[in-house]
């Protein structure tokens, strides 16, 4: 095309105008193309043809030129071959450190961080080799050295990325990917979910979830599964309900904790206070905390409310985070659990005539075998962001098996 137009001399307006509209062609596909365009294919002929108008006007027009025919422009020419080198290996490891989802400030970030590096290798490596006068043994030498380098760098990466990258990242979940995944458990919670005093009540029925910091993986996983009832929660990170004689098991909390700890128990065994409610939902991590504190404060709360009572087992406690497992590129094995179903078999015996008992891991697995129990949901993501709290993701899985195998939880007998 650039061949065919050269036998002909446009008007100077023409120029102007063909140029403006390449310029502003190219700034609206950078704008507005994006990883669902097809590309490459039949949409990369209009950056070719807009590419192609600035390159056939280069140096023939007045006005439009001084738009790219200044210092800074003309820099950024001059360092662009290694730039254009530079600017993929950047993205690519900073997605893989951060997370894929790039926004405004990783986008700068990435720019001035590519444009710096880039002149570097302008300076040090690119301009000295093609003005300086060197031998071609040299130059052969220089070129093999290279390509070993970048191999011996590769395999390292390949081998080694576990000790290159244990602190900061993992193969799998970027820091960036895990500090959101932790921070969308608690979408669900609202002034509403806190109003324990139901003034802002659009249900007949109440359900109050009550637990450590497990409680929120309830609110969850219920208000998905039910969500026509009308739900408050009460929970303290590190405090499971619990007896006045049981708070000997917090004694070793820092008093922060502890003073919270308190406060939460007192308004529990408030007068009147859990006779509000239609039904009691009980989720916290069984550990130090044990079946026997649960059945002591079960039976304390019994004499204060008709409520029935509902009470979920554990699911998989890990012995370390999952990302970071998953980031070593290991599969997680019976090595990696702390527990399973911790006191399932226990909480189901001391059941009778105290709470309903549902299990997690009968919800989500066959038997004891891992390589029947789901770990991911249907659109890979993980089960938790840590060893024990549940992902928001994850929660959506338990609310579809409640619904699926239709277990009875807001029915009163």
């Amino acid at each position: 095309m650039l061949f065919w137009t050269n036998k002909f001399e446009f008007k100077s307006y023409a120029k102007e105008s063909l140029s403006l509209i390449g310029i502003t062609g190219l700034i609206f596909l950078a704008s507005f193309y994006d990883d669902k365009v097809l590309f490459p294919g039949i949409n990369a002929l209009l950056p070719c043809l807009f590419s192609a108008i600035l390159i056939h006007n280069t140096g023939q027009t007045k006005y439009v030129s001084r738009i790219y025919n200044n210092q800074l422009i003309r820099w950024l020419g001059r360092i662009s071959y290694s730039l254009y080198l530079i600017h993929w290996p950047f993205v690519v490891f900073y997605k893989h450190l951060y997370g894929p989802n790039l926004n405004p400030k990783d986008q700068i970030i990435l720019f001035f961080s590519a444009i710096v590096v880039g002149f570097i290798i302008y300076k040090c490596i690119e301009t000295p080799f093609r003005v300086t006068k060197r031998k071609e043994s040299k130059i052969i030498i220089l070129i093999f050295t290279t390509i070993v380098l970048i191999l011996v760098t590769n395999y390292c990466l390949l081998h080694f990325e576990s000790f290159f990258f244990k602190n900061t990242t993992t193969q799998a979940y970027g820091l960036k990917q895990i500090e959101e995944g932790k921070n969308l458990r608690f979408q669900l919670l609202s002034d509403t979910i806190n109003d324990l005093n139901l003034k802002n009540t659009k249900h007949t029925e109440q359900v109050l979830i009550l637990g450590d910091s497990h409680a929120p993986d309830a609110l969850n996983f219920l208000k998905l599964a039910y969500p026509n009832y009308d739900y408050r929660m009460l929970s303290e990170g590190g405090c499971p309900p619990m007896v006045s004689a049981d708070l000997k098991l917090i004694s070793n909390h820092p008093p922060e904790m502890k003073d919270k700890c308190y406060v939460m128990m007192d308004k529990i065994y408030r007068n009147n206070f859990l006779s509000k409610y239609e039904y009691i939902v009980i989720n916290v991590m069984f550990g130090w905390y044990k079946p026997e504190n649960l059945v002591a404060f079960v039976k304390e709360i019994k004499k204060k409310t008709k409520a029935k009572i509902i009470v979920f087992g554990n699911y998989i406690v890990l012995k370390r985070d999952m990302p970071e497992i998953m980031g070593t590129g290991e599969t997680i094995t019976s090595k990696d659990i702390e527990s399973f179903g911790l006191y399932d078999n226990e909480l189901k015996i001391k059941s009778k005539g105290l709470y309903q008992f549902i299990s997690k891991k009968d919800l989500l697995s066959n038997g004891n075998n891992l390589k029947h129990c789901v770990l991911f949901t249907a659109q890979n993501a993980p089960m938790s962001y840590d060893s024990n709290h549940l992902s928001f993701e994850f929660s959506k899985t338990i609310s579809d098996s409640l619904r699926i195998k239709k277990i009875n939880i807001f029915k009163k007998k």
